[in-house]
């Protein structure tokens, strides 16, 4: 556990503190840094009530202990299912290991690099109308495509239904990005669409037709530990899982990544010159600008730096403040684009670690790659500013750039 200290949480600082408040979308970190420093656990009454555990060391504690923070729950206010949890994200132990098991070969590195050409080829077809304009919106006509079309065939579905995935997005986890409590009636309207567009995909690759080597098939011929195949239920949860975490979190940390490079030439022309430095900077995009806190439930009674607590609460681990905790990164503030360690809870930590965090670098590096050889003198468009969002994730929902 970690050291429990003298710090305590200061009553009433939070207060209704609600991570989607408005006025944190542009810069949430000086409220984080305060987390950090004077109530690094701490309770606010936003969204009925939750904790905050924002230092980097408690929150890799927790992460690391699946037994006493739950994944059954990972947001305020939950996202109850007709269909059960989704899969592997939010069960635990003893379950949870049994279909990471079958997963993580599907997401194994040799798997996705055969994607790598895929990707490649989708930004190159989104970047190539951008040569010779002069201007662009970066989110709609890159950001926000550029993963569907990734997801899609390495799923082994129709590249005519992007147009599809794109609504339910808009409708959905977008909305749940700004507004948490819209979230609940987001997955009401929109959740049975998915589940019957993905029972449809099932019910064909149960009966022999698709590619063989896409993951859905792979699914379906799968079998469980206990030897028999996955059930309809299972695969549903698989497959909404994907779809709800493997698609607007690329979006968002690359959003965020053009987000700053257009108002920071000197990283944006290191990138340009020097594309050896695209790796490690997508390690530190994904630390400097952290999607999503990482949301737990206690399974018990639980002693942080020396506040206690209960059984049954909701816990926020910030990844974004931990990210910033100059305990463990030096000049946190400030983006270095050939930092290294950088041991970010961008993909999480511990059993939970996202299972596409190979894909998730595979695309992330590729689109950086690719933009800088294609437009490597952008700017953010002078008169505009980026428009950001903070709450259930951190990203960027519209920014123009001049291509100059």
């Amino acid at each position: 556990m970690a050291e429990p200290g003298h710090d305590r949480p200061a009553p009433g600082l939070l207060g209704t503190l609600d991570f989607s408040e408005p006025e944190l979308a542009d810069d949430p970190y000086p409220v984080y840094a305060q987390l950090r420093t004077t109530c690094p656990v701490a309770r606010t009454k936003g969204r009925g009530g939750f904790w905050i555990v924002s230092r980097y060391e408690d929150c890799h504690w927790a992460l690391s202990h699946p037994e006493i923070f739950s994944s059954s729950q990972t947001t305020v206010p939950p996202l109850a299912d007709a269909i059960g949890p989704m899969i592997p994200a939010n069960i635990d132990p003893p379950e949870h290991a049994l279909f990471r098991r079958i997963l993580l070969p599907l997401f194994a590195p040799k798997r996705v690099a055969r994607m790598e050409p895929l990707a490649r080829s989708a930004i190159r077809d989104l970047l190539e109308p951008l040569c010779g304009a002069s201007r662009c919106e970066f989110m709609g006509e890159v950001a926000v495509p550029y993963p569907y079309r990734v997801f899609l065939p390495f799923m082994g579905l129709p590249a005519s239904d992007i147009s599809l995935f794109l609504d339910w997005e808009a409708e959905s986890l977008r909305r749940q990005s700004v507004d948490v409590s819209a979230a609940i009636t987001a997955v009401t309207i929109t959740r049975p669409k998915i589940i019957e567009y993905f029972a449809d995909v099932l019910r064909e690759r149960r009966s022999g037709h698709g590619d063989e080597d896409d993951l859905i098939s792979a699914l379906v011929r799968a079998r469980h530990p206990d030897d028999r195949p996955l059930t309809e239920s299972e695969l549903l949860r698989i497959c909404i899982l994907l779809f709800q975490a493997g698609l607007h979190t690329t979006t968002d940390v690359l959003g965020n990544a053009m987000c700053y490079l257009s108002q920071h030439p000197a990283e944006r022309d290191a990138l340009a010159a020097r594309p050896y430095l695209v790796p490690t900077a997508v390690e530190e995009f994904l630390r400097f600008e952290s999607v999503s806190p990482l949301g737990r439930v206690t399974t018990q009674d639980v002693e942080v730096r020396g506040v206690t607590i209960p059984r049954g609460e909701f816990v926020a681990l910030l990844a974004p403040a931990a990210g910033r905790d100059e305990t463990e990164f030096p000049e946190p503030d400030t983006v270095r684009l050939d930092r290294h360690p950088n041991r970010h809870f961008g993909f999480g930590a511990g059993i939970h670690r996202c299972l596409g965090a190979h894909l998730g670098r595979v695309e992330l590096r590729v689109a950086l790659e690719e933009i800088h050889a294609a437009l490597p003198r952008y700017r953010l468009l002078d008169g505009t500013r980026p428009q950001r969002h903070v709450g259930f994730l951190r990203g960027t929902d519209e920014l123009h750039l001049a291509l100059d």
